[in-house]
């Protein structure tokens, strides 16, 4: 009985020895790896554009980590600002010889020569169109780029109010639904620019409404609508297909749609085209997949 009582007491005291040492090595492991918990933070706030770095009050171990992908952050934001401000540079030194050819195509030299004037002005917007096009492409950012990223409260309210000081029109309304307050992390000068085509090109064709509505799940979707022409199966199709416009003697659907596309292609989204049933025009869909769930 005494051997008996010995062993059960000798298994009781190692059992709770072990138990201790389990629960002291859960703390230790706990506390040194908690330090972690606010890296974790700081790449989560990263993702969704609420911070562009991430905080080196780390442990030792993972500080050169840190530091590395900070460079690297940094790195990516300085290329990708020199490269748009490279890109403005080049678009206004094109510009500037680009107009004045305009201009000596309709000089006095070739207005004895209709033909050969209508050939080269033609040509010279093509260029002009294209350069636009391709300045506009080398401009986006694209999904996870470090930045300042979409606030749909935010940001379009100010768009809105640009494009009716632009088209400057009585009869012309441009509305928007409840803006969403959560921010999208996609680049905003990419959104901004996506918005702007879309609703340029809709002011421009639209009667008297155009209509915007942006919503956040998992995806970021925007539909715009207007009142105006509207376009056809084949004719939706040929504006996607080549960005063409089919009415020359005014600018919309053609280059618009075509950057539109370019930014949608860039993130990995769908653009959809339909009569819009509410305004009878044109409805245009995007949607963008955010990687988060935003909402």
């Amino acid at each position: 009985h005494a051997i008996v009582r010995y062993q059960w007491t000798t298994a009781l005291l190692a059992l709770a020895v072990l138990a201790g040492l389990l629960l002291v090595q859960r703390v230790i492991v706990r506390r040194a790896f908690g330090a972690l918990d606010a890296l974790r933070d700081d790449v989560r706030r990263v993702g969704n554009g609420e911070a562009n770095g991430l905080r080196e009050d780390v442990p030792d171990e993972v500080r050169p980590l840190v530091r590395e992908v900070n460079r690297l952050l940094a790195l990516l934001d300085q290329r990708l600002q020199r490269s748009r401000n490279a890109v403005g540079n080049l678009a206004h030194a094109l510009k500037t010889p680009l107009t004045l050819l305009l201009q000596q195509v309709d000089g006095e030299a070739l207005r004895d020569r209709p033909e050969v004037q209508l050939g080269m002005r033609q040509h010279a917007e093509r260029i002009r169109d294209l350069m636009e096009r391709e300045l506009r492409r080398a401009r986006l950012a694209g999904a996870g780029a470090a930045g300042r990223h979409f606030h749909p409260r935010r940001d379009v309210p100010a768009l809105v109010d640009a494009l009716r000081r632009m088209h400057n029109r009585d009869d012309l309304r441009i509305e928007h639904g409840d803006l969403p307050t959560v921010v999208v992390p996609l680049d905003d000068e990419d959104m901004i620019e996506l918005l702007g085509n879309l609703l340029d090109n809709a002011c421009k064709w639209a009667k008297s409404s155009v209509r915007l509505d942006v919503a956040v799940d998992r995806a970021l979707r925007i539909r715009v609508e207007d009142d105006g022409p509207g376009l056809g199966g084949e004719e939706a199709e040929a504006m996607l297909e080549r960005g063409t416009r089919l009415d020359e003697t005014r600018a919309g659907h053609g280059l618009g749609l075509a950057i539109v596309k370019d930014i949608v292609t860039l993130y990995g989204g769908r653009l959809a085209l339909s009569p819009s049933a509410e305004l009878g025009g044109l409805r245009v869909e995007v949607t963008l997949p955010t990687g988060s769930d935003a909402a």
